[in-house]
């Protein structure tokens, strides 16, 4: 007897996997889960210290964290909160970091 493909997992566990594996690297970048650049512990983001080589928009959610955690362990990437990483753009300059 043939056995059946497995069924597709639900979008909504798919998110929810996306979510944990965002937070788990979150927690690598800021053990104490707190912004780089102003301290805060609300929406914190990744912020690329150095340029990001690939689109994000070109990747799915499970393809854009692994390449994320690929740049976590090269030490480009940092957390900052959603107003910081806002105010900063993307200047890519240490320097830029002083106006803080």
């Amino acid at each position: 007897m043939p056995r059946c493909a497995p069924k597709p997992r639900k979008r909504s566990d798919q998110y929810a996997y996306a979510r944990r594996l965002r937070d788990r690297l979150l927690a690598l970048v800021a053990p104490d889960g707190r912004c780089h650049l102003c301290g805060k512990k609300k929406r914190l983001e990744f912020d690329h210290v150095a340029p990001r080589t690939w689109k994000a928009s070109d990747y799915t959610w499970h393809r854009r964290l692994k390449l994320y955690e690929r740049e976590i362990t090269e030490g480009k990437v940092a957390a900052a909160c959603r107003s910081c990483n806002a105010r900063k753009g993307p200047v890519y300059d240490e320097s830029a970091w002083d106006l803080f």
